[in-house]
């Protein structure tokens, strides 16, 4: 099998106790069958971790959180599975966050989620290389369709004459092209603007880790802010645009739904680039913070990925996503 990753997948390295945040937090914390049976087997000194809080909801074996916690992390926010029997011991969940794998037939593409802190550093760094380290030619037409044209996208994404919103109108124009001949459907739409609160709204049916973070995004305003920050920084939205490529385009294989995938791109760099302009100053740490946190609120949720896929799919024309740009 051929594998295709990032150029900076190899740079990844947990940074453990020296994260800002934890990924053993916000969201329970999915247990596959094989590593639960070995926790309910357990006779070591984990067994009354396991025994008190190994559980399973409707899609199976959890690790139910205590305080929106794992309750496996220590006072120093360290595993202490990880810490007693080392990492093989891991659940398959935790022991390839924030890694994602994708399989087209004969081909695997691997990256890493946003929802990390660590992901999100790298992807900012200006010393990184945000593209794919190379491409692969697939028995699946339909795999070598798309992978030509996400490079297509990458090109224009990278062509120093455009500013960040004819780059990505520019994509947005093409995938819908793209989509309309498969389609037989016009999914350009016509010259119109909706507020920003129509973004909110797709927000407000989404399940959030914390009431502090719903009530921050929901306070998100129609009214643009003064600040600067997304134009200051708009190498960013580039660069979070490109992940978002290299994270779900290529599932277009599966539904041949391209345009919705190149979407959730669009979605996300206007929410971001909102979040940028609520605030006077921004640190890099601050820039990576904003980044990560939408990720782990939008993508580490199927029921928020879903709500997403469906609000997008005919809920906002290619027009109204460019107007509000």
């Amino acid at each position: 099998m051929e594998i295709i990753k990032p150029k900076y997948f190899d740079a990844f390295k947990c940074v453990a106790d020296r994260c800002p945040d934890t990924c053993c937090a916000g969201w329970d914390v999915e247990i596959d069958d094989e590593s639960a049976e070995k926790y309910k087997n357990e006779t070591g000194s984990l067994k009354p971790f396991f025994d008190k809080h190994l559980t399973t909801d409707e899609d199976g074996y959890i690790f139910s959180l205590v305080d929106g916690r794992c309750p496996l992390l220590d006072e120093n926010r360290l595993c202490r599975i990880q810490l007693a029997n080392g990492e093989d011991y891991l659940c398959e969940t935790c022991r390839l966050f924030p890694r994602y794998f994708d399989d087209y037939g004969d081909i695997r593409e691997t990256g890493l989620g946003l929802g990390c802190p660590e992901t999100a550093r790298i992807l900012l760094s200006p010393e990184t290389e945000v593209c794919l380290g190379g491409k692969a030619q697939s028995k699946d037409k339909i795999y070598n369709i798309l992978s030509d044209k996400r490079e297509e996208f990458f090109s224009i994404l990278e062509n120093k004459r455009y500013d960040l919103k004819l780059k990505l109108s520019s994509v947005l124009f093409s995938a819908a092209e793209f989509q309309s001949s498969i389609d037989r459907v016009d999914w350009l739409g016509k010259d119109s603007t909706v507020p920003f609160s129509d973004c909110i709204k797709v927000l407000e049916k989404m399940e959030f880790i914390s009431e502090e973070r719903r009530s921050f995004l929901l306070s998100l305003s129609d009214e643009k802010s003064d600040h600067r920050n997304s134009e200051k920084y708009s190498e960013d939205f580039v660069r979070l645009f490109k992940y978002y490529l290299m994270r779900y385009m290529m599932t277009a294989c599966f539904d041949l739904d391209l345009l919705t995938k190149v979407k959730y791109g669009i979605f996300a760099c206007i929410i971001t680039k909102r979040i940028y302009d609520s605030f006077s100053e921004l640190s890099f740490d601050d820039r990576v913070r904003i980044l990560y946190s939408y990720s782990k609120e939008v993508e580490y949720s199927p029921v928020n990925l879903d709500i997403l896929d469906n609000s997008l799919y005919d809920g906002f024309t290619v027009a109204e996503l460019i107007n509000l740009l």
